[in-house]
């Protein structure tokens, strides 16, 4: 039986639209899978190569020289920082004790070990207060006996400061120095002004005695010009990161997705470049809290001489020292561009790069360094 010329014509029709819906969803599903390989591809997963169970109690960050693994212990049995031996983890001593006395400190908040006139040396922040430093082989030497051979406090006009950073010409120190105040510490001694405008910045500028002698960088824009400063100050709060030629500064803000990086030189601070995937927005809950709206920022930094690494913000603990997380994003250190996602097996709080190898540090249970090779 022949068809008329209508019915071949809707047949002939009919079976192009069929194909032509099938090539669709075709494409569609080809899209849909690229999609998601391209979402799978953008985090890559690293699992530890080693781990290294240490006797500790609570260890919330750790710092590697040579073969020295120095981490900072909050409940510590005697001293705030533990020394052990890598890649075995065997506990060599302890040192800082918990105190005010000279020697002693109420915290310890970083590390840095540097080389004066020719001799290793470590230096230990009190959070806030002062700073300690060592001379590296007499502190080898007589481990927990061993005493500081000087201690810096900071002025006692401005009790702000929170981290400080030794550059190749002196120090550079995060703290609250931005407020709307009449007076300022300029080249080391307090000057009166006589209108109450806004002074400072976000980081202060020290000379070798940490004495303040200028301030550079700015705090991101109020929401809402009724903010008070130092709300405006805690929020604006974060992480720093100094590269191993201390060229390089990185900030990054925890309570938004916010990281700079700064170029030292000079005693001053030059913005690089900045990395601002949702801008600062919180509401004031107190005059020194306040209760974020975007999503959290970065954690945690560590520089090489090449790139930032940055963890981002995760849950908090109970011990509510910090927050727990996976996800990083590497930095290239001179265009600001993200190179890199990484997401780790485990959640943790900090991380710490060095010869290719980033480490972290666990205190579930049993408190274990984990070891991770970086492509």
């Amino acid at each position: 039986m022949k068809m008329k010329g209508e019915e071949m014509r809707y047949m002939r029709f009919s079976a192009g639209r069929f194909l032509s819906i099938i090539g669709l969803c075709w494409l569609l599903i080809m899209a849909s899978c690229h999609s998601h390989q391209e979402e799978e591809d953008a985090w890559e997963i690293l699992m530890p190569a080693d781990s290294i169970e240490l006797d500790m109690g609570l260890p919330i960050d750790l710092y590697l020289h040579d073969s020295l693994l120095f981490v900072v212990d909050y409940r510590c049995y005697d001293n705030f920082i533990q020394v052990f031996r890598m890649p075995a983890g065997q506990y060599l001593f302890s040192f800082v004790p918990q105190g005010d006395a000279y020697g002693k400190c109420m915290s310890a908040s970083q590390f840095d070990f540097f080389t004066e006139d020719g001799v290793e040396k470590v230096s230990v922040c009190d959070f806030g207060y002062k700073i300690l430093t060592y001379n590296l082989s007499t502190l080898l030497r007589d481990k927990n006996r061993a005493m500081p051979e000087r201690e810096q406090r900071f002025w006692d006009e401005f009790p702000f400061i929170w981290n400080v950073y030794m550059t190749n010409d002196g120090y550079v120190a995060s703290g609250k120095f931005y407020y709307e105040r009449n007076s300022l510490i300029v080249n080391g001694k307090v000057i009166e002004e006589d209108d109450v405008g806004p002074h400072g910045g976000k980081f202060a500028i020290m000379n070798d005695s940490l004495q303040i002698i200028g301030y550079a960088g700015s705090l991101r824009p109020k929401s809402r010009p009724d903010i008070v400063d130092n709300v405006h100050n805690i929020a604006n709060y974060g992480s720093q990161g100094l590269s191993p030629n201390r060229r390089y500064l990185a900030d990054c803000i925890s309570a938004a997705p916010i990281l700079t990086l700064y170029e030292l030189k000079d005693r001053d601070m030059e913005k690089k470049w900045e990395y601002v995937e949702e801008e600062l927005d919180y509401m004031p809950t107190g005059i020194s809290s306040f209760v974020e709206k975007n999503k959290a920022g970065y954690s945690h930094v560590s520089l090489t001489d090449e790139l930032v690494y940055a963890l981002l913000v995760g849950e908090a603990e109970d011990d509510e020292i910090g927050h727990f997380e996976r996800e990083i994003h590497v930095f290239d250190i001179q265009s600001g561009e993200i190179v890199h996602k990484f997401l780790l097996d485990r959640p943790t709080r900090n991380i710490f790069v060095k010869d290719g190898k980033l480490y972290t540090i666990q205190d579930h249970q049993d408190a274990k360094v984990f070891v991770y090779d970086l492509p």
